[in-house]
C-alpha cells in the first residue's frame, strides 16, 4: 500500500513526474523557508525541465511507461503486460492528485546542529496548489499521524519516521530529524532517540541552538517535553524566518538561484566550522575557510549539458591564490606528435600555494620535518622544484583483432593507445637535490644532467628525466618527437578550448564509442545501443577560470553532436530507446528459455513413460 510519510517522499514523486529538475530573476518564494544555517541547499526547476522534455516530443506518460517496464524488468514480469499498474505509476497518479504543485521549484535543505546533533533535520519544501487536498492526502495515506497546530498552520507529526510536515495555503514544509552522532557511530542509523533529545528538557524555550535564531518561545498544540514540541517548534522558526535568518541573506546562494539553471546546489561549510572536531584542528583553519560557499548547478541546453560550480573563497585563500596565479601553457599540448586527440589534461598549478596553506595552518614546520626524516627530502625543495606546468595526453585510440597467443586460429581484442605526461621543472638546484635524495636515487641511475630508471621495462613506458622536465610516454619515438618542440599537430581547435585557464581538460567520447563498437559486433542489442551513443554524443570539456573577485569558476560541458534539440530530451530518448532494446533482448532470451526448459521437461516425461519389455521366455531343451 502506498503510504506518504514525508514531503521528501513526494520530491522522489516529482522527480520521476517530470524527469525532474523555473527560472526568473526573482527568488522562488519558498527559498524564504530555508534557514541562513544550513549546510546544503538543492533547488530542482521543474517547470523549467517539464517543458525541455515536452519540447523534445516527450510525454509525461511516456516516462511513467518505461519507469513501469523498469519495475516488471526487475521483477521479471511481462514488460509488456498493458494490465500491470506498478507501484511507481500509482505513486505517479497519488502525487498527481495531492495537491503539490510538481511544476514549480523543489528545494530541499540540510541543517546541521554542531552544538547537540540530534537537532539536525533534513528539510523539503514545495508549493501547493490546493492545500485543502494535501491535507486530506496526507491524513488518507498516514491515518496513524498526530494532527496539531502552529499559529498559522496545520501540521501532521510521524512519530516513527521522525517527520513532521507542516503546511499554510501556499506552501508545505518538511522537517525530518537526523542523528548524525548516532549514524557515525551505527553505521547509517540518522534518527533521534524516541525517548527525547539530549540537551532538551521540558520548559526549555526552543531555540536553534546554532544560531539562537529563535529568541521567543513558541506556543504549540503539543506538551512541552515531547518530541513533537520540539519539531513543531522547528516548524514554526522555518515558517517565519526574517530576512536575515533566510540563506538567501547569501549573495552567493542568491547568485545561483537567479541563474535559472535546472538544477541548483548551494553549499555552506561555515556552520561545521563550529564542529569540535574542527575546533582542534591547528592553525587558523577557520580563517582560511571560514566565510566560504560553493555552489554547483546542472543545466541542459540546446545540444549540450553544462555543470558548473563557483568557489566563493574568504580574502585570506583569495590572497594566496592571486600571488601564484597560473594559466596553463597551451604550448605544452601544441608539441605533441599527433592530432587524433583521445583526451588530454592541461594543469597550471603552482605548487608553492600548499606551502602558504601550510603556513596559515601553522604545520609547515611539522611537515618539513616529517618529509625531511621519511623521504629526505625538503618541504621547500618538494614546493620549488616543479614550475606548475603538468600536461597528460593520451591520442589514437583504437581496439584491435590480434591473433592470441595461445592460439593463431583465434583472435582476441587489444586495446591500443599511444599517451604521454610532462611536466616542467623551475629550479634546478631544488631538483637535483630531490633525485640525489638517499631515497629517491636508488630508483635512477644518473648520467650527466639526465636520469634513468635503475630497472625499467621498455615494453611498459620509457622516461626522460632531466633539469628541464619530467616526461614519460607509451613509446620512445612519441617521446623524442615531444621532446624535440618540432614535431607538433596539436592546432588551434583543442588549446583555444582551454586556453587562459588554470585546468582544462578534453575528453573525445566519439572516437571512444566508434572503437568500442568494433567489439560487439557479434551482439545485435549492443551494437545498436553503441551505434546510436555514437550518433549521440561528441566530447566533455573542462574548464576551471583564474580566480576573480574572490571566486574561482569552473565549468563541465558535455558535448551532443545534434545541437537543434535540447539535449535532455536527446539524453531522455537514448535512454528509452536503450532500456527497450535491452528489454526486447531480455525478453527473447527468457522466451528462448522457457522454450527450452519446456522441451526438456516433454522429453523427460517422454522417457519415463517407455515401459521396457521384458525379455522372450528361454526355450527348455530336453534331451
Amino acid at each position: 500500500m502506498f503510504m506518504v510519510t514525508s514531503i521528501h517522499r513526494f520530491s522522489a514523486v516529482a522527480l520521476l513526474a517530470v524527469t525532474l529538475l523555473t527560472s526568473c530573476a526573482k527568488l522562488p518564494r519558498q527559498s524564504k523557508y530555508i534557514p541562513a544555517n544550513a549546510v546544503f541547499v538543492m533547488d530542482i526547476n521543474t517547470r523549467q525541465i517539464s517543458n525541455k522534455l515536452v519540447s523534445g516530443g516527450l510525454s509525461f506518460d511516456k516516462l511513467v511507461s518505461a519507469s513501469e517496464k523498469a519495475t516488471a524488468a526487475s521483477r521479471g514480469e511481462d514488460t509488456n503486460d498493458s494490465s500491470r499498474e506498478t507501484s511507481t505509476a500509482k505513486a505517479v497518479k497519488q502525487a498527481q492528485k495531492s495537491g503539490i504543485d510538481l511544476t514549480d521549484h523543489f528545494f530541499a535543505a540540510y541543517v546541521q546542529d554542531t552544538i547537540d546533533n540530534t537537532k539536525s533535520y533534513v528539510s523539503m519544501i514545495a508549493s501547493l496548489t490546493d492545500s485543502s487536498k494535501f491535507s486530506s492526502f496526507l491524513k488518507a495515506t498516514s491515518p496513524d499521524a498526530v494532527s496539531g497546530k502552529g499559529s498559522d498552520f496545520s501540521y501532521l507529526y510521524l512519530p516513527e519516521e521522525h517527520t513532521i510536515i507542516g503546511w499554510n495555503a501556499d506552501n508545505a514544509v518538511s522537517v525530518t530529524g537526523i542523528n548524525v552522532s548516532r549514524m557515525a557511530a551505527m553505521g547509517g542509523a540518522l534518527y533521534p532517540p524516541l525517548s527525547g533529545i539530549s540537551g532538551y528538557n521540558a520548559g526549555d524555550t526552543i531555540t536553534d541552538s546554532a544560531q539562537a535564531v529563535l529568541s521567543d518561545t513558541t506556543t504549540v498544540t503539543p506538551p512541552p517535553d515531547t518530541l513533537e514540541h520540539f519539531w513543531a517548534g522547528r516548524l514554526e522558526y522555518l515558517f517565519h524566518l526574517k530576512e536575515s535568518e533566510r540563506a538567501t541573506s547569501y549573495a552567493s546562494l542568491k547568485s545561483a538561484l537567479k541563474q535559472g539553471t535546472d538544477l541548483s546546489i548551494w553549499i555552506n561549510p561555515t556552520t561545521l566550522y563550529k564542529d569540535e572536531y574542527i575546533l582542534k584542528l591547528p592553525g587558523d583553519f577557520r580563517k582560511l575557510f571560514s566565510d566560504s560557499y560553493y555552489t554547483a548547478s546542472l543545466n541542459f541546453e540546446d545540444g549540450k549539458v553544462v555543470a558548473a560550480s563557483s568557489a566563493y573563497i574568504n580574502p585570506t585563500l583569495d590572497s594566496i591564490l592571486k600571488k601564484y596565479n597560473t594559466n596553463i601553457d597551451p604550448d605544452m599540448l601544441k608539441n605533441y606528435p599527433s592530432n587524433n586527440i583521445t583526451s588530454f589534461l592541461l594543469y597550471g598549478f603552482d605548487p608553492r600555494i600548499i606551502g602558504d596553506v601550510l603556513n596559515a595552518l601553522k604545520v609547515n614546520d611539522l611537515v618539513d620535518t616529517g618529509m625531511q626524516s621519511m623521504l629526505g627530502i625538503s618541504l621547500s625543495d618538494a614546493l620549488n622544484a616543479f614550475n606548475g606546468q603538468f600536461v597528460a595526453v593520451a591520442s589514437d585510440y583504437a581496439i584491435v583483432k590480434k591473433p592470441a597467443p595461445w592460439d593463431s586460429t583465434e583472435q582476441f581484442n587489444e586495446t591500443q593507445v599511444k599517451w604521454l605526461f610532462s611536466a616542467k621543472v623551475k629550479d634546478k638546484a631544488a631538483f637535483q637535490r630531490i633525485m640525489d635524495s638517499k631515497n629517491v636515487s636508488m630508483f635512477f641511475t644518473k648520467d650527466g644532467d639526465h636520469y634513468t630508471f635503475a630497472i625499467q621495462n621498455s615494453k611498459t613506458f620509457v622516461a626522460d628525466i632531466n633539469l628541464e622536465h619530467v616526461s614519460f610516454a607509451s613509446d620512445a619515438q612519441l617521446l623524442a618527437q615531444y621532446s624535440a618542440g618540432k614535431s607538433g599537430k596539436v592546432g588551434d581547435t583543442f588549446t583555444n578550448l582551454v586556453k587562459g585557464n588554470t585546468i582544462g581538460a578534453y575528453v573525445n567520447l566519439n572516437q571512444l564509442l566508434g572503437a568500442v563498437g568494433t567489439t560487439t559486433e557479434n551482439d545485435t542489442t549492443a551494437l545498436a545501443i553503441t551505434k546510436n551513443a555514437k550518433d549521440l554524443f561528441q566530447d566533455v570539456v573542462l574548464d576551471q577560470y583564474p580566480v576573480k573577485d574572490k571566486v574561482v569558476k569552473s565549468a563541465w560541458v558535455l558535448n551532443l553532436k545534434d545541437k537543434s534539440k535540447n539535449s535532455l530530451a536527446s539524453l531522455v530518448s537514448f535512454s528509452l530507446d536503450a532500456y527497450q532494446r535491452i528489454s526486447d533482448a531480455n525478453a527473447k532470451a527468457r522466451a528462448q528459455w522457457d522454450v527450452q526448459q519446456a522441451s526438456d521437461t516433454s522429453a523427460a516425461a517422454l522417457d519415463s513413460a517407455v515401459m521396457i519389455s521384458p525379455p522372450p521366455p528361454m526355450k527348455k531343451y530336453h534331451k
